[in-house]
């Protein structure tokens, strides 16, 4: 499996290719945490050349997922071949991802969502937002993908 990375506009465009085995488990998972302590809020995993995918793609697809909704990010899934189409739809996954046709279709929904969250804090101060660059670190366990995601949270 590769990951190659494009920067398009305000979003991280990262492309998979080849087949994702479960000897890859956690490469992708680890990239995207990279873009995330980058500061990056809006990334789009491109798996229009992913030859195949397990289990545990899958499972990694939804740790993913989760780890970029914990950091308060934004994931889309571009060009999703049919068989991981049907993965999903089979697993009942469907709903939990958001789907795009396209690159330029998920960067024009990020920048239209960026817009709209700047028009929603037009007038808020900045000290109501607090830094979310170590959104990662409260997620202690992952169990099995496919039933839950676990997560600590510290109180302080």
């Amino acid at each position: 499996m590769e990951v190659t990375r494009t920067v398009v506009a305000d979003t991280v465009v990262l492309r998979v290719s080849g087949m994702h085995s479960h000897r890859d488990v956690g490469a992708l998972l680890a990239d995207v945490e990279h873009v995330l302590q980058g500061g990056d809020r809006h990334i789009v995993l491109n798996l229009e050349e992913v030859t195949g995918m397990g289990a545990a793609g899958l499972g990694e697809l939804v740790k993913i997922c989760a780890v970029v909704r914990a950091c308060h990010a934004r994931l889309a899934l571009s060009t999703v071949p049919h068989h991981i189409r049907y993965l999903l739809a089979a697993t009942n996954l469907s709903s939990f991802f958001e789907m795009v046709g396209s690159d330029r279709e998920a960067v024009a929904d990020a920048a239209h969502a960026q817009r709209q969250r700047h028009d929603d804090r037009a007038g808020e101060s900045l000290d109501d937002h607090g830094s979310d660059a170590d959104s990662i670190a409260p997620i202690r366990s992952f169990r099995n993908p496919l039933v839950s995601v676990e997560f600590e949270t510290s109180t302080g």
